[in-house]
């Protein structure tokens, strides 16, 4: 009894050996081509994918030096490219370029070139959602022109590589409200709604003062070109219908209740000549409500916007923080906030596009009348009137009532 128990306490123990194997499929690091952005274009069918990987580095220092604190902002990447007929193809195309095995798990941005946006990206989607190693949470961004452009001129700024500040402009982009960046997740989870549209940030470069340090010494006058978020990409389904300007974005972004905060420039007197007229309100709550009614057959959109607000700047000198005063910059406000709405609205019906979402809460509130345009949407939302009521209310005035000139 007793050696028939040692017998099965051995096996067991074996048992338990093989289940400690090891890390069987490892990737050591330094074998990997670590990719932080990836440029995904289109030429003559030719699917042209340019990576930016991280270049290791040979000391303990940001900039490659051993040790020490500083840095320098010019980018520590490496290009690739790859040419296919297929994406993932084109991908392992780079194996024969790049000494490495190029890694794409920590992928922090995805630049889509205009020509393959308008033409669709879903072959790219799949890809990216199919593929074990990639992660559905990277951002997706769109450009003006070819991807590869932004990704290699792009010349430096606080981030040592593209990806990582795209990544960073996203995260920050919302105390601005003309733009927004949705991940490859939240992207495909559009194409799953029948009554919205997608839409992303659009990035470009511009070109900022540059100061050299080459041979010791600081010169200035040169220049460099850097990243910028520029207003939203449309889409309808997969594939970019056009762009929507600061302003525009912003009147989506207000539909939809995304703006956490923003800046909007009202005046505060009547009279638009007089000299430091500006006011600068900060916007820090914004609330939206929609309603969908039904008359006569016809469905009418209901828009309420209410944003909470404080008087972060002036020019003039005056006491703005009486009740007129107040009244007359709440006024203001909302018909800013009107405007670009109205016009955020009228591009998205010349377009017939759906990025605010208006078949998806038709679809939850009027179901029976959603059944009835779903077929024709978005191109019906033409037809539909939409009203809005948008109201401001300044509540406060940061840590003081009158500018300095007042105190007096």
């Amino acid at each position: 009894m007793r050696r028939s128990l040692l017998v099965l306490l051995s096996l067991l123990q074996i048992a338990l050996l093989l289940c400690l194997s090891g890390c069987w499929d490892r990737r050591e690091i330094n074998e990997l081509a670590v990719i932080s952005a990836l440029g995904v274009d289109k030429e003559d069918d030719i699917w042209k994918i340019t990576a930016e990987v991280f270049q290791p580095t040979t000391g303990g220092g940001e900039d490659g030096s051993a040790g020490g604190g500083g840095g320098s902002s010019k980018r520590q990447v490496w290009i690739a490219q790859g040419r296919d007929y297929t994406i993932l193809g084109a991908l392992r195309e780079m194996a024969l370029k790049v000494p490495r095995r190029v890694y794409a798990a920590h992928t922090s941005a995805i630049l889509i070139g205009e020509e393959v946006a308008r033409q669709g990206i879903l072959e790219f989607l799949d890809l990216w959602e199919r593929d074990s190693e990639a992660r559905i949470n990277t951002e997706i961004l769109a450009c003006r022109g070819k991807a590869e452009e932004i990704i290699i001129g792009s010349q430096g700024g606080l981030e040592k590589s593209v990806g990582l500040e795209l990544s960073g402009l996203k995260r920050f982009a919302p105390v601005n409200g003309h733009s927004t960046i949705l991940s490859v997740h939240e992207f495909i989870a559009f194409l799953g709604q029948k009554g919205a549209d997608p839409f992303t940030g659009v990035v470009e470069l511009r070109t900022v003062p540059s100061i050299s340090t080459a041979g010791g010494g600081k010169s200035s006058g040169s220049t460099a070109q850097a990243l910028r978020l520029k207003g939203l990409a449309l889409f309808r389904d997969d594939k970019l219908m056009g762009f929507a300007d600061p302003t525009e974005s912003r009147g989506i972004l207000a539909i939809q209740g995304k703006i956490a905060s923003t800046i909007l420039h009202v005046q505060a007197t009547v009279d638009e000549n007089q000299k430091d007229n500006t006011v600068a309100l900060e916007v820090n709550k914004l609330k939206k409500q929609i309603k969908i009614e039904e008359n006569e057959g016809q469905p009418i959109i209901k828009i309420k916007i209410t944003a909470e607000m404080g008087l972060a700047e002036q020019a003039y000198h005056g006491d703005l923080m009486q009740a007129d005063d107040i009244r007359f910059l709440e006024r203001q406000a909302a018909t800013v906030i009107s405007n670009e709405v109205e016009k955020a609205i009228q591009l998205t019906k010349n377009l017939g596009l759906d990025p605010c979402g208006f078949g998806e809460i038709m679809r939850r509130q009027k179901p029976k009348l959603w059944e009835q345009l779903e077929k024709n949407w978005p191109e019906g939302l033409r037809d539909i009137d939409v009203s809005l009521d948008s109201q401001a209310r300044v509540r406060y005035s940061a840590l003081t009532g009158l500018p300095p000139i007042e105190k007096r």
